[in-house]
């Protein structure tokens, strides 16, 4: 099943495998520099490709809420946590 514009995408607790790796795969896909980091840009694209519609200011605040360790960039862990919370 893929994620990309799955209405229920977003509001789910718990991934199956394959949701997982296709998760995994969108968040690689946007790596641009291949570093397994998202910069706010990248992140920004991640959210638009899953079909997430969220407003410039909520998209900052979103990004800073998920980058934990505060390094200016989220992992696929920080990402994932904050996905399965939604």
């Amino acid at each position: 099943m893929s994620l990309r514009n799955d209405p229920h995408g977003p509001a789910r607790r718990s991934l199956s495998p394959d949701e997982l790796a296709d998760l995994e795969e969108l968040f690689d896909e946007v790596d641009e520099d291949g570093d397994q980091r998202l910069q706010f840009a990248e992140f920004s694209q991640l959210l638009d490709d899953l079909g997430v519609d969220m407003q410039s200011e909520e998209l900052r605040a979103g990004f800073r809420k998920i980058d934990v360790n505060r390094d200016g960039a989220i992992d696929f862990k920080e990402f994932l946590d904050w996905w399965r919370q939604r």
